[in-house]
C-alpha cells in the first residue's frame, strides 16, 4: 500500500515528505501499520513539537506530534525520516 509521511514543526518547522510502499517495511513496522486508525488532528503540545501524518492510498489518515504519540511509533517516525 502507498503511504506518505509529511513531518513538520520542531524549532526550525523544515517540512519533511517521504513517499513510500508499506511492502518494503521491516515486518513490525508493517504489523505497526495496520493497527492505526484514522485520527482527527492532535495539536503539538509545545511550540517546537514535531507534527506528524501519514496518508494512506485506502484514506486513512493519522495525525499526531512526539507528544502525544506512543514509543512504538516514534520509533517508526525517527526510522522514516532517517532512511530518506
Amino acid at each position: 500500500m502507498k503511504i506518505r509521511y509529511k513531518r513538520s514543526g520542531g524549532i526550525a518547522n523544515i517540512i519533511r515528505t517521504v513517499e513510500f510502499d508499506s511492502n518494503e517495511l521491516p515486518h513490525k513496522y508493517q504489523n505497526l501499520l495496520r493497527t492505526l486508525e484514522s485520527s482527527d488532528p492532535l495539536e503539538p503540545a509545545y511550540a517546537d513539537d514535531f507534527y506528524h501524518q501519514l496518508e494512506f492510498e485506502d484514506g486513512r489518515i493519522i495525525r499526531c506530534s512526539d507528544s502525544v504519540s506512543p514509543p512504538e511509533l516514534l520509533e517508526f517516525f525517527e526510522y522514516l525520516t532517517q532512511r530518506r
